[in-house]
């Protein structure tokens, strides 16, 4: 039966808005016409509904008004308490249904913005685990761009403290980084510390995830928080500071690192203050260290991640198109 309505995805410039516009149109496109385009990448077009995927407090009229569509849906995530004083109004103009990845991000948007979000379709992951453990070489893996909330000054600290048996997947040519002593793995790849962060591609990753026994979550707060359940796809065990977020999304299977307070910085030119959790770096060493890889507690990882699979979660949104 030929395919009648045209859908379009449209995603902020950020990496991961780009990544989960693409697995939105992965799972839709059986069923719809679906088009894809990253910002400013979006055309001019008509569309039955356009979905966009961004950060709440960088989207502007502009992101919406070259798509007339039928529908409208934001699919908007936060990390803290923003400034956009006219998201409201261009959520009502589009009568926008608005939707988040977690009950967290929600009420950071809906206390900001005073906008109401109407639904909740947590973030999907594009793979499935698989039916018994790969095989598990290495110690502790963690993917994140470098930035203050990815990873903080007591992150450093653990990962300094872990680099002998740590693989960090972050930006390169970071001095804070550099200092750290770096020891061969296998070939192209650095641990304790260092592969740059724009060349871990699908393959990569999926050798990362494959190898390594624990994901250490270095981030001090997450909108969501996609790696750690990437990696638990993979059997990989998590050991995560126990932000707000994470009690949402990740399960009984992780190690937990406890919460010794909070801050707050301004990022993106003062649009969004990132709240940013305290842990101990000497604590998270504690928890990491004493921390055992056994079959059972992977495979409940495993199957708690299978739920995030993005064609079962992101088929929620053929009902809003």
């Amino acid at each position: 039966m030929p395919l009648s309505k045209r859908v379009v995805v449209g995603s902020a410039t950020a990496y991961s808005m780009w990544l989960q516009a693409n697995l939105i149109g992965g799972a839709l496109v059986d069923e719809f016409l679906v088009h894809v385009h990253r910002w400013p990448g979006v055309p001019f077009m008509k569309a039955d509904a356009y979905i966009f995927v961004s950060n709440a407090d960088w989207v502007r009229e502009e992101h919406l008004a070259r798509v007339r569509a039928s529908r409208y849906v934001l699919y908007l995530v936060v990390e803290g308490p923003f400034y956009n004083p006219k998201l409201k109004d261009i959520a009502a103009k589009y009568n926008a249904y608005v939707v988040s990845p977690s009950k967290y991000a929600a009420s950071k948007i809906e206390e900001s913005a005073k906008l109401r979000v109407d639904d909740v379709i947590p973030h999907g992951i594009a793979y499935l685990p698989p039916g018994s453990p790969p095989g598990k070489a290495y110690d502790f893996l963690y993917v994140g761009e470098w930035q203050p909330r990815k990873v903080p000054p007591w992150g450093l600290m653990a990962a300094y403290l872990l680099r002998d048996r740590l693989t960090l997947v972050s930006s390169p040519n970071v001095e804070d980084i550099k200092r750290l002593e770096v020891k061969e793995l296998w070939a192209n790849v650095k641990a304790g510390i260092l592969l740059g962060h724009r060349s871990a591609t699908d393959s990569v990753l999926r050798r990362l995830y494959s190898t390594h026994r624990f994901y250490l979550n270095l981030s001090a707060n997450e909108g969501f928080g996609i790696t750690p359940l990437e990696a638990m796809a993979f059997w990989e065990i998590p050991i995560v500071p126990d932000i707000p977020v994470f009690k949402e999304t990740i399960p009984g299977c992780a190690y937990r690192v406890p919460i010794d307070g909070s801050t707050k910085y301004f990022w993106r030119f003062g649009n969004i203050m990132i709240e940013m959790f305290y842990y101990s770096p000497f604590k998270m060493y504690d928890v990491a260290s004493s921390a055992k890889w056994d079959e059972a507690r992977a495979r409940e990882c495993a199957e708690w991640a299978r739920k995030y699979y993005y064609k079962d979660v992101y088929g929620r949104f053929k009902e809003l198109v």
